[in-house]
């Protein structure tokens, strides 16, 4: 496997493992369909343009893209607006390494995956200078089972979320510190 950054030909195979790892109720289905796959493609474009250097996948030795992650550079751990605008959260010296897009492609090694993307995150979180990283989670049995075991902790606990435009849930952020000794990216 290989870790590298996404680029805009990368943005139909994200947009396809956020639909089939979040979106797959009836309700959120018909919302996907309707307009929130376009809101997703656009927030996915505006990362992609804009900070590539916080947009990661995990791909096999054919090229396929097997996972994703997505970041921003914050100064405060806090909950984010699901669908915004980069540039309107986005802070250039930001110390908190805080999760916007995660995504893994079903398959029999979605823990594995999931645990790798994770674990370099935490790579690029040091090389970059990051203090911090934040996720947040409203409902990812997986991620919040690869956070636990990789020792995050959750830092603030039933947070209002908007999830969607007028659509609040509650949420979990979970933090670990990120230890600066080792800021290699593998």
């Amino acid at each position: 496997m290989e870790f590298k950054k996404l680029e805009l030909n990368n943005l139909e195979d994200i947009l396809e493992m956020e639909e089939k790892m979040y979106w797959q109720g009836k309700e959120w289905q018909k919302l996907w369909q309707k307009e929130a796959r376009d809101k997703f493609k656009e927030l996915i474009k505006d990362y992609l343009i804009n900070y590539p250097n916080g947009c990661w996948g995990l791909f096999n030795t054919t090229g396929e893209l097997l996972a994703v992650v997505i970041f921003t550079r914050l100064n405060k751990v806090k909950a984010i607006p699901y669908f915004h605008r980069f540039s309107n959260y986005f802070e250039t010296a930001g110390k908190i390494i805080y999760v916007q897009v995660f995504a893994v492609k079903n398959s029999e090694s979605e823990d594995n995956l999931a645990e790798k993307i994770y674990e370099q995150l935490e790579r690029v979180a040091k090389h970059i200078g990051g203090q911090k990283v934040a996720v947040l989670i409203y409902s990812s049995f997986l991620e919040e089972k690869i956070l636990n075991k990789l020792g995050y902790k959750i830092e603030y606990n039933n947070l209002q979320w908007e999830i969607y435009p007028d659509k609040f849930v509650n949420c979990k952020i979970y933090t670990r510190t990120v230890d600066q000794r080792e800021n290699n990216i593998h």
